[in-house]
């Protein structure tokens, strides 16, 4: 046993003096403009091969890109979860929905999510829109029910007051 903490010791005093080296030797190394431009166009070479488009982006950006991702994406799957479970309450196959799912996704690849927007929040149809809430049990879908409908409405009339 002694044996084995007196060879962690000289292990972690070896690991130390290694670190010690390497934070001196890298602190004192001149940047080298020429190899991180290498080592850019690498990564890009790289991200081209994944992907047919590459964006730049800093660490700011990326902060929203990754906010706007789980607009797209999370959010999204989440709702498909809710529209799932309103389907099955009701012997419903979520099959259903996909034809209408990869349409609505398609038409964003064609023109703006603001112009691609439609049903009853556009305009705010207040009979559609109160028979739907009606038809919801939970709360809390009810309450997301009514949350996007007024902002999807009031993103398309921002001048005009919605209808109570």
């Amino acid at each position: 046993m002694t044996q084995s903490i007196a060879s962690f010791l000289r292990a972690e005093a070896r690991r130390k003096d290694a670190e010690r080296r390497y934070i001196s030797e890298s602190a004192s190394a001149v940047p080298d403009p020429f190899a991180e431009l290498e080592a850019r166009l690498l990564l890009h070479d790289l991200a081209a091969r994944l992907s047919g488009k590459v964006y730049r982006a800093d660490s700011e950006q990326r902060k929203y890109l990754h906010l706007a991702a789980v607009f797209a994406c999370n959010f999204t799957n989440h709702l498909y979860a809710l529209c799932d479970r309103i389907l099955q309450e009701h012997n419903l196959p979520f099959e259903a929905m996909l034809p209408l799912i990869r349409e609505t996704a398609a038409k964003v690849a064609d023109m703006s999510p603001f112009d691609a927007q439609t049903g009853p929040a556009i305009r705010y149809d207040q009979n559609i829109i109160a028979k739907q809430e009606a038809l919801l049990t939970d709360p809390t879908m009810r309450e997301i029910y009514t949350l996007l409908s007024r902002s999807i409405h009031e993103t398309h009339n921002p001048d005009k007051p919605k209808e109570s």
